[in-house]
C-alpha cells in the first residue's frame, strides 16, 4: 500500500501528463490513459529511487498496470479494431502488451527482497516508459484522428467501467 506521499506524488504526476496531453490536443480516454501513464511512471521511479519501497508498492504498481492494459485492450483497442486501419495500430499495441504482461509475470515470480526482482522491475520500468512515449506521441494521435473526439470522449466511462472491471479481476485470489 502506498504511502500518502506516495499517491500525491502519483497523483501530481499523473495531473501534470494529463494536462501535457490536454496541450497536444488529446481528449477523453486518450488524455486519461496519458494520465494514468504519469501515475504509475511516478510509482517505478519511487522504487528505482528507494528500493526499500518495493514492498509497499509492487501491488498496487501491478493493479495500475495490469487494470489499465486489460480495460484499454477491451475499450480503446477493440474499437480500433473495427477499423482497417485502426487494426494496424491495435496490433502494434498488442505486440508491447505481451511483452509488458511477461515482464509483470517474472517479477511476479522473483522473490521480491532478491536482486533478480530489482533488475526484472527496472526492465519493466524501462518497457513501460518507452510503450508510454509511444503511445502518448505516435499511437494515440493517430487513434484519436482515426475515432474523432466525440468518440475519444465517450469511450472514456467505457474504459473507466472496463478498468473497474479488470480491478476485481485482478484483485482476486485466483489471479
Amino acid at each position: 500500500m502506498p504511502s500518502i506521499m506516495d499517491s500525491l506524488r502519483a497523483k501530481g504526476r499523473g495531473i501534470a501528463e494529463g494536462l501535457e496531453a490536454r496541450s497536444r490536443g488529446l481528449v477523453g480516454v486518450f488524455a486519461r490513459l496519458s494520465k494514468e501513464h504519469g501515475e504509475v511512471s511516478a510509482l517505478l521511479d519511487r522504487v528505482r529511487d528507494e528500493p526499500a519501497k518495493r514492498t509497499d508498492l509492487w501491488s498496487k504498481i501491478r493493479l495500475d498496470l495490469l487494470g489499465h492494459e486489460r480495460a484499454e485492450l477491451e475499450t480503446v483497442y477493440a474499437e480500433l479494431r473495427t477499423d482497417t486501419r485502426g487494426r494496424e495500430l491495435a496490433e502494434l499495441h498488442d505486440a508491447e502488451a505481451a511483452q509488458l504482461d511477461a515482464l509483470i509475470r517474472s517479477v511476479d515470480g522473483a522473490a521480491i527482497d532478491s536482486e533478480t526482482w530489482l533488475a526484472t522491475f527496472e526492465q519493466l520500468a524501462i518497457a513501460v516508459t518507452i510503450h508510454a512515449e509511444e503511445e502518448e506521441t505516435e499511437l494515440f494521435p493517430k487513434a484519436q484522428d482515426l475515432l474523432g473526439k466525440e468518440r475519444a470522449k465517450s469511450l472514456d466511462d467505457a474504459y473507466v467501467a472496463a478498468k473497474k472491471r479488470a480491478a476485481k479481476i485482478i484483485a482476486s485470489p485466483a489471479e
